[in-house]
């Protein structure tokens, strides 16, 4: 009786071992079978964006009709970048969640937030680059402190996040957030 118990006993952990043994392998596949996820794809088209030689390392265009702003936005937001171009924050997303843009509205040879002040709740924002044109509508004007980051922390919310000076506020920044409908 023992001895037909025990290879019971070793019947049922051998179909177990078996079985755990092809549900990993499986899964192992499954994860493995050279599908890209959709993570994968952004990411790779971010590097993609990121690495393109045209254009001067421009990752796209910033086009506001209301403003007549249709300008291209390159990654960072240095000094030399916003002479150029819109700077875009390299802490926050290219495609989706929250995407930060910076600019001067004022004092240099380039604006391009100049009139960004002008836009009013409803307002049309298209974030174009070579994947793909985005649309998203202001949402919310308001007035950060300058050293108010949390306007750059992710979001689950796709989202713009335009950031300029406020004439003569030194500390103070204006903020603009276009969601995407």
């Amino acid at each position: 009786m023992k001895k037909k118990n025990l290879i019971i006993t070793l019947i049922i952990i051998l179909i177990i071992s078996v079985g755990v043994g092809l549900y990993l392998h499986f899964n192992n596949k499954v994860e493995n079978n050279d599908q890209p996820t959709a993570e994968d794809i952004i990411d790779e088209k971010t590097e993609e964006l990121l690495t393109d030689e045209n254009e001067e390392n421009v990752i796209g265009h910033l086009k506001i009709d209301k403003i007549e702003l249709n300008e291209p936005i390159k990654d960072g937001t240095e000094l030399s970048i916003l002479k150029t171009a819109i700077g875009h924050f390299k802490n926050t997303g290219y495609f989706n969640g929250n995407i930060c843009f910076a600019a001067h509205n004022r004092g240099y040879n380039q604006n391009f937030f100049e009139r960004l002040n002008e836009l009013q709740k409803g307002d049309k924002v298209e974030y174009i680059t070579k994947y793909e044109t985005q649309e998203y509508y202001i949402s919310e004007i308001k007035e950060i402190e300058e050293t108010d980051l949390s306007i750059l922390e992710p979001t689950e919310q796709d989202q713009i996040t335009m950031i300029t000076c406020i004439k003569n506020q030194r500390e103070k920044r204006l903020c603009v957030i276009a969601d995407r409908k």
